[in-house]
């Protein structure tokens, strides 16, 4: 049916290992689930990641040690 060993389901329902993303339309269709919502819950989310310039870059306090020196 998925072609996979019973010991690699098993790592999956324990969650220590996850089907690979392109196996996820097979085991949907099999199982009548929404791919959308087995792909959340396999951790396949499409994450944003938005970068805001609203704030100035955070510069931490001056070190007090000794400068580098160079030779």
């Amino acid at each position: 049916m998925l072609d996979v060993k019973q010991q690699t389901v098993s790592r999956w329902e324990a969650g220590t290992s996850r089907p690979r993303e392109k196996q996820l339309p097979l085991i949907a269709s099999k199982l009548s689930a929404n791919l959308d919502d087995l792909r959340a819950a396999a951790g396949f989310t499409d994450e944003t990641v938005v970068a805001s310039f609203d704030q100035p870059f955070p510069i931490g306090k001056r070190s007090t040690a000794a400068p580098l020196m160079w030779a």
